[in-house]
């Protein structure tokens, strides 16, 4: 499937689409469209993709993406192998800009979140303490009247606007971070590298997948993720061997061979690289929690 443009779910009766879904995992592909979407992460993990952005979601966080905005959440290798213990689940809200109408946001009581919805071109991910503030409030909107809906939604909206702390995530503008074609080729090398990890990954085969010379196809990659497609890959890998340390009781050497790397000393090395520590101490640390 093409990955041009995906419709947001369109109700003509409701102003607000609230879902609380529950799946196997996260199945959109890098996508867009025309409705800002509130993504409260439940359950699982993964990378999540905003605009130019790559980074590690986690249950708990909380992202306001803009429309037209490229955005998707690849769920970790595990959720794709039939194992009923892995779910991924989140509060999903989609609306319109001017879904209380244009001149609503004009008066000055609510230039905060007029500000915050244009902030959102560039998705927006919000803090810790903010999103633990409203958290019962966006679990229990869906369940509301229609009326009270909007209301608790508005007040979501505006303690969201007073985040101090929240950060955007995309350089990229929304109608310029990525055209369809791009997009397509994107999708392409991220749900090849996405099932393909644990074996040797190379620039020549990536570059096969996106049409495109070597060279330029490292130039692309780091254009629309900011990142190498080395670093990507690595940081795929790593958060694998986490994975492996917390769930099978293997050596340090058989997490770094699953995990795709064909050398023991070059798994220590990265492992210390993207988390900051040695991968057994990383290791001794969760047998504290």
């Amino acid at each position: 499937m093409k990955p041009q443009f995906i419709q947001a779910p369109k109700h003509s009766d409701t102003s607000l689409y609230i879902a609380n879904e529950i799946v196997p995992f996260f199945y959109n592909p890098f996508h867009y469209h025309h409705k800002l979407e509130l993504t409260y992460i439940i359950k699982s993990t993964g990378k999540r993709f905003i605009g130019n952005s790559i980074g590690r979601f986690e249950p708990g966080e909380l992202i306001l993406v803009g429309p037209m905005l490229a955005h998707c959440w690849k769920n970790a290798p595990e959720y794709f192998e039939n194992n009923p213990d892995f779910i991924a689940q989140a509060i999903v809200v989609h609306f319109d800009l001017n879904f209380l109408g244009k001149p609503f946001w004009n008066v000055p009581e609510m230039s905060q979140i007029k500000e915050l919805l244009l902030q959102s071109r560039h998705g927006i991910f919000f803090s810790k303490r903010t999103t633990l503030k409203i958290r019962k409030d966006l679990l229990n909107l869906e369940k509301l009247p229609e009326s009270k809906k909007i209301i608790s939604f508005l007040d979501i909206l505006n303690a969201l606007s007073l985040d101090e702390s929240k950060k955007s995530l995309s350089t990229a503008l929304a109608n310029r971070s990525i055209n369809d074609k791009n997009l397509e080729r994107l999708n392409k090398v991220i749900d090849y590298i996405s099932h393909n990890f644990t074996d040797e990954v190379t620039v020549k085969q990536l570059s096969e997948i996106a049409h495109l010379t070597p060279n330029a196809f490292c130039r692309f990659f780091k254009a629309h993720t900011r990142k190498t497609f080395k670093t990507y890959l690595n940081e795929i890998r790593i958060d694998y061997a986490c994975t492996l340390m917390q769930e099978e009781k293997i050596g340090m050497a058989d997490v770094g061979y699953k995990s795709g790397f064909n050398n023991v000393s070059h798994f220590i090395r990265t492992f210390k690289k993207v988390k900051g520590v040695l991968p057994l101490k990383y290791k001794k640390a969760l047998q504290t929690i």
